[in-house]
């Protein structure tokens, strides 16, 4: 990792099916080999620019008990819908993205739709729930990489 601002001007990765990017780590190193230069803190959006990933807020979603959902759309194209108000805190808001992101790494090629609320996200309630724990460990390492 630098210490270089993150900047993908452009979209550098455009998954199909399953993807070979099995831990947040090989996500950083498959980025930085395409040029993207990482730095701390993670700009989570920008890596979602860079996979193609769209970032959308649903204000009509807020009666819904949502934190964030990932979809597949037209052409199979990632939608991360984010629930304004439980991710008005920056860091929530970050992790977020970072767990959608890893749902779309480990687990689009079995599933194409996430919808994660705040009990499914949590430490205990996703315990017993392998997609939902593998999303919120790839989150945390792509927040908090070791290098």
């Amino acid at each position: 990792m630098t210490s270089d601002t993150s900047s993908a001007s452009q979209v550098i990765y455009r998954k199909n099916e399953p993807s070979d990017l099995r831990t947040a780590s090989d996500l950083i190193h498959y980025l930085e080999s395409a040029g993207f230069e990482m730095s701390v803190p993670i700009n989570v959006d920008e890596i979602a620019k860079a996979l193609s990933i769209n970032i959308v807020y649903d204000f009509n979603g807020i009666k819904d008990d949502f934190v964030g959902k990932i979809e597949f759309g037209v052409n199979n194209w990632p939608v991360v819908t984010l629930n304004p108000i439980e991710n008005t805190y920056e860091p929530r808001r970050r992790f977020t993205i970072a767990h959608e992101i890893g749902h779309y790494c480990l687990h689009s090629n079995q599933h194409r739709r996430f919808i994660d609320t705040r009990k499914n996200m949590s430490r205990t309630g996703s315990y017993w729930d392998t997609y939902e724990y593998e999303a919120n460990a790839f989150a945390a390492e792509l927040l908090m990489p070791e290098s």
